[in-house]
């Protein structure tokens, strides 16, 4: 299948002009950027009118290549995550494992000053000496009277 080709169509012409000037001063403690950007499209394929919402006097115009690669862009972003813990199985190395055990050992440490600081005792033996104890310590005291 052939088809006459039309001259009167091509591709989109873009005109950039991009202008940046970087001024360090006083042994690099001061640094002053400045940048200009502009950019302008021509014989777009498409020209799509936009709404006067964006405030402009003059209908804006959008290229259809940019809202697909827009598309695309936030399509392909969603479909896999960027996290690389989520990637593949995890597998420890050896610094991962010896900091796992450091935490442990230093968690232990604590624990035992802390126990060495104030001693762990049992309630339940606690109430059976207090029990013990204050009944003999009223009879003894009841006798004395």
């Amino acid at each position: 299948m052939y088809a006459i080709p039309n001259l009167d169509v091509s591709w989109e012409n873009q005109v950039q002009m991009n202008v940046g000037l970087d001024l360090r001063m006083f042994d690099s403690n001061l640094l002053l950027t400045v940048d200009y950007f502009e950019k302008s499209t021509e014989d777009l394929l498409f020209n799509p009118t936009l709404s006067l919402y964006l405030g402009t006097p003059v209908y804006p115009t959008a290229n259809i290549g940019m809202w697909f690669e827009r598309f695309v862009i936030i399509v392909t972003s969603l479909h896999r995550d960027y996290l690389p813990s989520s990637w593949t199985m995890f597998s420890p190395s050896f610094v991962d494992i010896g900091i796992f055990i450091g935490t442990i050992g230093f968690f232990f440490v604590l624990f035992l000053l802390y126990a060495r600081t104030f001693p762990v005792i049992a309630q339940a033996e606690v109430k059976t000496i207090l029990k013990s104890s204050g009944d003999n310590y009223k009879k003894m005291r009841d006798k004395k009277c």
